[in-house]
């Protein structure tokens, strides 16, 4: 459930930052990034996710 509000806190935090830069025409394709990490082993960082933003949506790494 923890992961779960993480997951969606990260994603609101990903809409907030693509509306709030305009789009640039000499900008790399992804033009927020937002790195998240997962604790998921017992306090440790398990894996780190990063989430890029452009004009075609938003993508999950990790």
């Amino acid at each position: 459930m923890r992961s779960l509000k993480s997951a969606a806190l990260t994603l609101l935090l990903a809409a907030l930052l693509a509306s709030s830069y305009p789009l640039s025409t000499y900008s790399d394709p992804a033009y927020g990034l937002l790195r998240t990490f997962s604790d998921e082993s017992g306090g440790w960082i398990f894996r780190a996710y990063d989430i890029e933003v452009d004009e075609e949506g938003i993508y999950i790494v990790g």
